[in-house]
């Protein structure tokens, strides 16, 4: 017991001199002393340290790193992991938090919760103590009594236990959350929590889908892999989303709410408060072109492998389009040309933060370096992950995106949209077929060369365009398709839904 006592203690310092260590890192890569690869490095030795440690049984440090990874959401505050153990509001545990985009702090805004995060990169390091590397969720949730895979799923499970355990003793939680469920990291810490009666509300974002295309299909042809849903409720953003959902038998229908999307409150309401304004009122500022960032291997141009199914109805989705690549190429080529020729006018590039990384983000790298134009001279080309969405859409004159709600967005905010569909693309079956926007396009502007796109940015940047109030109707309708409803109530319909879930738990537990 001494030995033991006195490794433990040990193991606390060598854990508090790493956590001063990242902590001291952390300040030195926000002041460039640092590269990002060096916190990368750091990142990958904590991970192997949680690995170890849940190898080890080590219950109690492992609840402890995690305690302390946890953050508390505080608004305007700056966040931080030293927060009291009770709210006198109940507390959400967002499980997986850089996926939300804005939505945890549109739950904070309603005043009635106190929002935990944690990033998945903490926690799923210890399912690597368990799991193989090629161990998938859906043979997790179906893997039967006896198999080596069940074994590996209930050893993980004993031991989250333990650490929740722990865990509980130096954070009170009311309810977690994620945004998809297919994700395996997150399976068996969903189910931990659940079985400690810690409801479990799913946020799902996801649900741009044509209910009579390929996107539908495959949703709930994926979706019934996954069994039933473990948890208490699920808030999807349309009725397209939840009908996906009940066909596939994920859940019924008491378990699921159309809610719109968290974020979009503001986003509307900023609308609404623009166009309330008098246009004198607005300061002036320098135009801007924005383009949302995709990656050319996205599905949309096709994958590779086969469907499952023999008679699957969409197999030209397994070919990949040979245009892709020429198509990313002309269009990034075409913005840095209007960025040189128009240094006026600031050309923001705006990708997701996971999208700066692999060949795609690789071959966007090669083209502006092989272009004509030296982009560490222009002043008005600037690459930007972490700026906020709606806040670019606000203060944006032209917006180029491809098939993502920030058309939308941008659509209901009466900006000047912009579609490349360069190459022929709008020929194939790709488009014709699985391309949102194409029975929609009338709603939008859409180029088929580069030259095309570059005299259509340079007009709609010179001269001021309002959108016509018929092309706006169409656009509102399309609005209330895909986010439910044109005003700002997803917050009032999460947070009751969620207040709702965890009264049910409490008041179960109290039985």
């Amino acid at each position: 017991k001494i030995y033991k006592k006195f490794v433990k203690i040990h193991l606390r310092i060598l854990l508090m001199n790493r956590l001063e260590l990242i902590a001291k890192t952390r300040k030195k890569l926000s002041s460039g002393d640092y590269s990002i690869g060096s916190w990368m490095q750091i990142s990958y030795f904590i991970s192997k340290v949680l690995k170890i440690l849940a190898r080890g049984d080590q219950a109690y440090i492992v609840a402890l790193i995690l305690r302390f990874s946890i953050k508390e959401n505080n608004g305007k505050r700056k966040d931080s992991c030293f927060f009291l153990k009770r709210s006198n509001k109940p507390t959400i545990l967002a499980l997986d938090s850089k996926r939300y985009r804005g939505d945890l702090n549109a739950l904070k805004e309603t005043g009635e919760f106190r929002i935990l995060y944690i990033s998945q990169g903490w926690y799923g390091s210890i399912m690597q103590a368990f799991y193989d590397d090629s161990d998938t969720i859906v043979e997790i949730i179906t893997a039967k009594k006896g198999s080596k895979i069940h074994h590996r799923h209930i050893q993980s499970l004993k031991f989250i236990e333990k650490v929740l355990k722990y865990l509980f003793l130096m954070v009170n939680v009311d309810c977690i959350t994620t945004v998809n469920y297919r994700y395996r990291d997150d399976y068996d810490w969903v189910i931990s929590f659940i079985k400690r009666g810690i409801p479990y509300v799913l946020l799902y974002r996801e649900g741009m889908l044509d209910p009579h295309g390929r996107g539908y299909f495959d949703t709930v042809y994926r979706t019934r892999k996954f069994g039933k849903f473990p948890g208490q409720l699920i808030i999807v953003t349309n009725n397209i989303m939840k009908e996906a959902f009940l066909e596939s038998g994920y859940c019924n229908e008491s378990q699921i709410v159309v809610g719109g999307s968290l974020r979009m409150d503001n986003l509307l309401s900023r609308i609404n408060k623009q166009y309330n304004r008098p246009v004198s009122l607005n300061p002036p500022r320098r135009k801007r072109f924005v383009i949302f960032y995709f990656p050319y291997s996205v599905s949309w141009f096709g994958k590779k492998g086969n469907h499952e199914e023999s008679d699957y109805d969409y197999n030209y989705a397994f070919k990949v389009w040979k245009g892709r690549k020429l198509l990313f190429k002309d269009l990034h080529e075409a913005i840095l040309t209007l960025a040189h020729i128009m240094p006026e006018v600031d050309f923001i590039i705006k990708p997701k933060p996971e999208m700066m990384q692999g060949g795609s983000w690789k071959y966007y790298e090669e083209v502006i370096n092989n272009s004509e134009f030296n982009v560490n001279k222009m002043n008005n080309y600037i690459i930007d992950s972490q700026i906020d969405v709606s806040d670019l859409i606000i203060n944006s004159d032209v917006v180029c995106a491809f098939q993502s709600s920030v058309v939308v967005e941008s659509a209901i905010a009466g900006k000047n949209i912009i579609l490349p569909l360069f190459n022929n693309y709008c020929e194939t079956e790709l488009f014709k077929n699985d391309f949102l926007w194409s029975k929609e396009l009338s709603n939008f502007d859409f180029a088929e060369t580069k030259d095309d796109f570059i005299e259509l940015v340079k007009k709609y940047l010179k001269n001021q365009t309002i959108i016509s109030d018929e092309i706006m109707d169409k656009r509102k309708i399309i609005f209330e398709k895909f986010f439910n409803s044109l005003n700002p109530v997803a917050k009032e319909i999460y947070s009751n839904s969620i207040k709702q879930v965890i009264m049910q738990a409490r008041n179960m537990r109290m039985y």
